[in-house]
Parts: structure tokens; C-alpha cells; sequence
């Protein structure tokens, strides 16, 4: 199943369908969104609407859509640009009989702004794209499977009446969405406004953003920059314990500031390897990332690898 889950009545209708690009690939698209999926080999173009309500809340409506997609698909980002390919489950895969569905939850940024979310703590729920386009939406997909509840909680504050709400989502036992909305408790409501105000404070329109999330741990790009000191253990580590792709363009750089004075040779990579080859999604192990890097080099997506935990954070998103 696919969901569209909007907080807030969206500007324009959310509708979900099949659609072919001019080079014959085919997609399951929303154009109000400007968010599609490619389907991968196997998949059956199918995205029948079977869901259409509206919510009534204290607070603010939810409108819920849903659409049935083929059977027996899971959804994966590229690891070039993190684009979404919904891809068939292999043997091996659907002997768990898990179902993975789909959810895209957004809401206006004109009228509400993101104090903060939560994602339901299970490995089986992440958030696999995120998107906004200012003053007309803001949002996250979230895949899960139907063994699980909830799926994201949210901070939002109503702009024009500067209030706060916490807003739940989730699935019932019958695999359908749902939305509940209720009152910050006191600590939590002076907490979010005093992050409403540091928002503020540090000025150009600066605002909470979601980030892609990975139930294992691993690099999920195939741009990889490295702080490698005077040695080679980083390297290595990240090759024996196999996190990353073996056709990875792995860029070992001295110190963790070198991004801030790249040489030419490291410029040559990247325009190579990177730019022209039209990479948007890149990693960065123990190094500092320049305000005007992502901008320069047309990236859309930068994550954090920890070598000590050997976990992964989005620190730029779409």
C-alpha cells in the first residue's frame, strides 16, 4: 500500500498514478508533490486508489489517501541520488511474509512549522525520502511493514495562532492509518517553544528538516569522503567490515577540514567521479562539512558515518 497522509488541507489534491518518462521508465507519481517511485523489474504498474477520507481533529484536519501498488515489493534508494525504486522481493525475502508499505506524510510550511519528530523505535520503520518546496509543502516517506503500530510522531506549531500540538501517526491492526492529534504536556510545550525560538534566532527562515533513516548500519552512498589522518585504518575499516559498495569512489583526505581547501587533484576527482557522473548523494567519515559544499558540487544528500558506532545520520536532505 501506498499512503498519502497530509496534516492540514494541501494546496493542491495529492493524487497518485501511473506514469512513463520520455525514456520508457515507469513510475508511480504524484505530481503535487513532485515525488515519484520507479518500479523495478517484475513490478505490476498498479496504484489503485481504494482510500479517500477526510479527519476532523480539535486542532487540524487530516486527509488520508490510499492506493494499492503490486504485490510482494519492498522500497530502496539509489545509492547515486537516494531516488526510490520500488523493487520485487526475491525468495529468500518474502519468506519472512513481511509486507512493506509506503507512507507520505506532509503538511504546509506556511502554516505549520516542525519543532520535532520521533520515529516509532522498531528497525522496520524508516524514513526513505524527504521533500519540501517552500510555502506549499514539507514532508517525509516512511516505509514500513504491517507488524507495526506507529510509525512518526511530530511536533508542529501553528503559525497564525502560535499554538502546539503533538501529531500521531499509525497503523490499526487492519493496516489502515491513522491520526491523532493531542496537547503538548507543560514541559514539552515550554521545550518546543524554546526551540521555536532558537529557530528563530538564528535567522534565514532556518527550520527543523527530516532526515533518511537505515535499519542496518552501513554507508548507503556510492561517494564516500574520508578523513584518513596519516594512515590507512579508516580505510581499511570501512573495506573489511564491508560497509560500503565495492564500486564506491572512496576520496581519502588528510584532515578532518581538508573540505574547507580542497587541492586540485581532489577537485578533479569529484568533478570526474561525482559532478559529471551526476552523483547527489554523498558520505563523510570524521570530517568538517563547508556551508557552500552540497551547493557548489550539486549534492542533495550528505550523511555522517560514525566509525565507533558505526551508525549513519542525515545531516543534509532535500
Amino acid at each position: 500500500m501506498l499512503y498519502d497522509v497530509s496534516i492540514g488541507k494541501p494546496k493542491n489534491k495529492h493524487n497518485w498514478e501511473i506514469f512513463k518518462d520520455k525514456y520508457g521508465s515507469t513510475f508511480v507519481s504524484s505530481k503535487a508533490l513532485k515525488q515519484r517511485i520507479r518500479l523495478g523489474g517484475g513490478v505490476d504498474e498498479i496504484c489503485n486508489p481504494v482510500v479517500s477520507e477526510e479527519i476532523p481533529h480539535q486542532w487540524t484536519d487530516s486527509y488520508i489517501t490510499g492506493y494499492e501498488l503490486s504485490d510482494n515489493i519492498k522500497f530502496s534508494n539509489s545509492n547515486r541520488n537516494m531516488n526510490l525504486t520500488a523493487i520485487k522481493l526475491n525468495e529468500r525475502d518474502n519468506s519472512d511474509k513481511m509486507e512493506y508499505n509506503i507512507c507520505y506524510v506532509s503538511f504546509n510550511p506556511s502554516e505549520y512549522e516542525l519543532i520535532d519528530y520521533s520515529l516509532a523505535p522498531q528497525a522496520g520503520v524508516n524514513i526513505v525520502q524527504t521533500f519540501r518546496s517552500w510555502n506549499d509543502y514539507q514532508g517525509c516517506a516512511i516505509q514500513y511493514t504491517s507488524l507495526y503500530s506507529a510509525l512518526i510522531k511530530m511536533t508542529l506549531r501553528d503559525i497564525k495562532s502560535d499554538t502546539y500540538r503533538d501529531i500521531m501517526i499509525g497503523v490499526d491492526e487492519g493496516n489502515k492509518i491513522k491520526v491523532i492529534d493531542r496537547p503538548l504536556e507543560e514541559l514539552d510545550l515550554q521545550n518546543a517553544k524554546e526551540t521555536s525560538k532558537k529557530l528563530k534566532k538564528s535567522g534565514n527562515n532556518k527550520t527543523k528538516h527530516f532526515g533518511i533513516t537505515f535499519a542496518k548500519r552501513f554507508i548507503p552512498t556510492i561517494g564516500v569522503f574520508v578523513n584518513a589522518g596519516e594512515g590507512d585504518d579508516k580505510l581499511l575499516s570501512l573495506r573489511n567490515n564491508a560497509v560500503c559498495d565495492e564500486n564506491a569512489v572512496v576520496i581519502a583526505l588528510e584532515d578532518e577540514k581538508s573540505l574547507f581547501n580542497i587541492s586540485d587533484t581532489v577537485e578533479k576527482i569529484i568533478i570526474d567521479e561525482l559532478v559529471n557522473k551526476k552523483i547527489k548523494a554523498i558520505t563523510i567519515v570524521d570530517l568538517q562539512l563547508p556551508p557552500d559544499f552540497c551547493k557548489k558540487y550539486s549534492i542533495d544528500y550528505v550523511f555522517d558515518y560514525n566509525l565507533s558506532t558505526f551508525k549513519t545520520k542525515c545531516i543534509r536532505g532535500k
